[in-house]
């Protein structure tokens, strides 16, 4: 039930209306959010060749990272789904860019060479 404003002959319906509207919209609000905390499985699933796109893969390497269990994925109506926070992973822990710079600023500094590393 919601709770309408006591009546005060002061407030114009306006007011009381915004009041209303207000206390709907918190309690809309906070059961949606009690929804999204309850449905964890509620992120984006990713069609195969979306993720190919996004990897820049083929079929051949994304069932090799299907099957060897690297990329997570769900079957939905006997289709491949990949879930968006799964392929990020995936990407966060296969980034080997700042590695590589590390090592090519120590080789640098090993050997006394100037410039930045790209």
């Amino acid at each position: 039930m919601i709770d309408t404003p006591t009546l005060n002959p002061a407030l114009s319906l306006a007011e009381i209306a915004r009041a209303v509207a207000l206390e709907v919209y918190k309690k809309v609000d906070s059961r949606i959010s009690e929804f999204m905390a309850q449905e964890r499985i509620l992120s984006p699933l990713l069609s195969p060749d979306q993720v190919k796109r996004y990897l820049n893969v083929s079929d051949a390497v994304l069932q090799y990272l299907r099957d060897s269990r690297q990329l997570a994925y769900v079957r939905v109506k006997g289709k491949y789904m990949y879930k968006a926070e799964d392929v990020e992973r995936f990407v966060s822990s296969n980034y080997y860019q700042e590695k590589r710079a590390r090592a090519f600023d120590e080789r640098k500094k090993a050997t006394g060479q100037k410039g930045d590393a790209k």
